[in-house]
């Protein structure tokens, strides 16, 4: 487009990749090379989105790994669970709360990492002081604590509406796609929430996933927790896995339809407090 000179020399001084392409190039092969760092795609041509993981989602996973959505109606009003497989009450928990939205969690992040001497603060996890990991982990407790306050109350009811206290608790989480959570973050404080807030909880499964894009290219990426379920576990994340693999080959031969339930991706949060710019970037 440009009639760009290309000097060979500096190719080959460069090396690596860039060397490997050129001499496919001189052998006839066409080449594209895309500096993407601040490539924002067409303007016509946004990224492909991905659909949220929704209730409808994981009642087909569950389905598919032998057990049933639980639909009662208590006499006494009890709100019982989602699930029952096996000798397992399941409760599905869907977070999509953006922690670094809520101004209480802004001054507290500001509170705890805020220094004079610097005008800028990252918020991303691997850049947070080993002495304040624990608080800054605790921030971001409060929804996953109250989702699993909730289930275990209405574990406990499932029980008393099915009149079986030898039934075993469990709650799945899924995390769709929040900037503030990345699955370190948010698998951390689903086990210490757990650990602490619940005795009717006794297995728990975390999916977490999110949408990376460039503007053009998109990838879309997921994680569960525990990476080595056994018993009860393995059964859900091995049949989360084929209902995913069925969902998105769906998906796909549809023409990858995009509805108004996506998944948003990754962004950039910045806020600015006590004349300092706290910045959660984007990416995991």
């Amino acid at each position: 487009m440009h009639k760009d000179i290309l000097i060979e020399e500096s190719v080959i001084a460069l090396g690596g990749e860039i060397l490997e392409l050129y001499y496919r190039a001189k052998q006839g092969e066409i080449i594209f090379l895309v500096d993407t760092e601040n490539w924002i795609g067409f303007k016509d041509s946004p990224p492909i989105l991905v659909p949220k993981l929704t209730e409808e989602f994981m009642d087909k996973v569950i389905l598919r790994a032998g057990g049933k959505r639980l639909d009662y109606i208590s006499k006494e009003m009890k709100k019982n669970a989602d699930y029952i497989i096996g000798d397992y009450i399941f409760e599905l928990k869907i977070l999509e709360e953006e922690r670094l939205f809520n101004e209480s969690v802004k001054t507290k992040l500001a509170d705890l990492l805020g220094n004079p001497e610097t005008k800028n603060v990252s918020l991303n996890h691997q850049d947070i002081p080993a002495d304040k990991y624990n608080l800054y982990l605790n921030i971001f407790r409060k929804p996953i604590q109250d989702a699993i306050k909730s289930a275990s109350k209405q574990i406990k009811s499932t029980k008393e509406i099915l009149n079986n206290d030898k039934l075993k608790g469990g709650i799945i989480f899924i995390n769709n796609g929040t900037t503030s959570t990345p699955p370190e973050i948010f698998i951390e404080c689903v086990n210490r929430s757990i650990k602490n807030n619940t005795s009717q909880i006794d297995t728990s499964i975390t999916i977490c996933n999110w949408l990376e894009t460039n503007g053009f290219d998109s990838h879309f990426m997921y994680q569960k927790h525990p990476s080595e379920p056994i018993g009860i576990q393995q059964i859900i994340a091995e049949a989360f896995d084929n209902e995913m693999d069925a969902f998105m080959n769906h998906w796909g031969r549809s023409g990858f339809p995009q509805t108004e339930e996506m998944l948003d991706p990754l962004f950039n949060i910045s806020y600015e407090k006590y004349g300092i710019v706290f910045t959660r970037y984007g990416s995991y």
